[in-house]
């Protein structure tokens, strides 16, 4: 929150503001413990791995959990 007295010299745009967009952990299944997408259920490939999309839907995905239990 801006304070009382903050005074801008000019407009501001939606577009200097970074939205920030959300990042699902992907799930982990099965003896393998392979990695799916967490919103399309899509399984990756091993040459997927730390990709930052799914390549299916295009959600934002965080492998720190696969990484925790495959490291």
């Amino acid at each position: 929150m801006l304070p009382k007295d903050y005074e801008c010299e000019g407009q501001i745009s939606l577009f200097d503001t970074e939205r920030s967009e959300p990042v699902f952990p992907v799930n982990i299944k099965g003896i393998c413990d392979d990695a799916y997408c967490p919103k399309c259920n899509r399984a990756f490939e091993d040459t997927e791995t730390d990709i930052e999309r799914c390549p299916k839907c295009g959600c934002k995905v965080d492998w720190t959990p696969w990484h925790y239990h495959n490291d």
